[in-house]
């Protein structure tokens, strides 16, 4: 609850929200958001390495897809 608090996102419609709870979901078990929208959808977006800078999740609904790219912060035992 926190993260959708801190980050006071505006939902279109019910998909949104979906998108936007499993967003939340991978940033609270620890993941790091690397790239979103459509840079999360270009060939070499799996292919950063997993220091790259965290980006914000401004513009994540600006369209009818949602693409999100997480590396996991540290590895699990």
């Amino acid at each position: 609850m926190l993260v959708i608090k801190s980050t006071r996102p505006r939902f279109r419609n019910n998909s949104d929200k979906v998108a936007f709870v499993v967003h939340a979901t991978f940033v609270v078990s620890g993941y790091k958001l690397v790239a979103i929208g459509r840079h999360a959808l270009a060939e070499d977006a799996l292919a950063s390495s997993p220091t790259r800078d965290e980006v914000g999740i401004e513009g994540w609904n600006d369209s009818d897809e949602y693409a999100f790219v997480y590396f996991e912060e540290k590895q699990r035992a």
